[in-house]
């Protein structure tokens, strides 16, 4: 069995990155999932060593409760051009979950100018 790995989709000028990985197309629905990752929080970025007590405290803190990454199901119906989210995940900067939610979403109309339609004509238009 041929494992299928993640494929960097996007970058944006801020180093977040967006990662897909599979396409399955069952019934006229295609589904695929993706990964979102942001950069480190301004406020750890002078690192471990410049840190005062109180900035590493405020930085584990923010870490804590922040989402550095989000895995998530999209599923498409390319002629309609409507999609929904599935087995939504969030993670904390020291990869615990912090939200998840196994559900899906209702049908939307993908929506002009965003991700989910970047993604759309990388999905249903190859």
């Amino acid at each position: 069995m041929k494992m299928d790995k993640w494929r960097l989709f996007d970058k944006s000028t801020d180093g977040s990155e967006i990662y897909i990985k599979g396409g399955v197309i069952d019934g006229g629905i295609t589904s695929i999932w993706y990964k979102f990752t942001s950069k480190s929080l301004n406020v750890c970025s002078n690192g471990n060593v410049l840190m005062t007590i109180d900035e590493k405290l405020i930085c584990d803190s923010q870490k804590k409760t922040k989402t550095q990454s989000e895995i998530a199901r999209v599923f498409y119906k390319c002629k309609e051009r409507k999609m929904k989210f599935s087995d939504r995940t969030l993670f904390n900067y020291f990869g615990e979950a912090i939200y998840s939610n196994g559900s899906e979403g209702r049908w939307k109309t993908i929506i002009p100018d965003t991700f989910a339609e970047d993604l759309y004509y990388k999905v249903c238009k190859n």
